[in-house]
C-alpha cells in the first residue's frame, strides 16, 4: 500500500518541520493560516484514509466472513484511539503522539502481507 510510506513520511516531516512553519506563519493573516492548514491536512487525510479500504478489499477476497469483524474492530479502535490520542498528548506531548502514530503506520507492512497472502 503506497499510502503507508506516504503517511510515515508526512508524519516525520510534520515532526521535523511543523514548529518552524508555525513560527514562520505566526504573523500571517488568518486567511494565509487557513490556506496552510487545508493544504497541510488534505493530503494527509487522504493518505491516512487509504490503508483500511485497501486491506478491507483484500480481506473481502480472502474471507467474506472476516469483513464484519474488520469493520467492528476498526470502529472500536477509532473510538478508543481518539480518546487515547488526547490523553497521550496531554501526558506525553503532541510530538510523541505523532511519533507513536508514525511507528504504528510503519508497522502496517508487517501485518498487511499476511492479508495479501490470505487472499492468494
Amino acid at each position: 500500500a503506497g499510502s503507508v510510506p506516504g503517511s510515515v513520511l508526512r508524519g516525520l516531516a510534520y515532526l521535523l518541520l511543523l514548529a518552524d512553519l508555525f513560527a514562520l506563519l505566526s504573523p500571517s493573516a488568518p486567511v494565509v493560516k487557513l490556506g496552510f492548514t487545508v493544504a497541510r491536512l488534505a493530503p494527509g487525510a487522504l493518505l491516512l484514509g487509504m490503508p483500511f479500504p485497501l486491506a478491507l478489499s483484500a480481506l473481502s477476497q480472502a474471507s467474506k466472513v472476516r469483513v464484519p469483524w474488520a469493520w467492528g474492530i476498526n470502529g472500536c479502535a477509532s473510538v478508543i484511539s481518539a480518546s487515547l490520542a488526547t490523553l497521550l498528548a496531554i501526558e506525553l506531548g503532541f510530538g510523541m503522539v505523532i511519533l507513536i502514530a508514525v511507528l504504528l503506520y510503519a508497522a502496517v507492512p508487517i501485518v498487511y502481507p499476511v492479508t495479501r497472502q490470505a487472499a492468494a
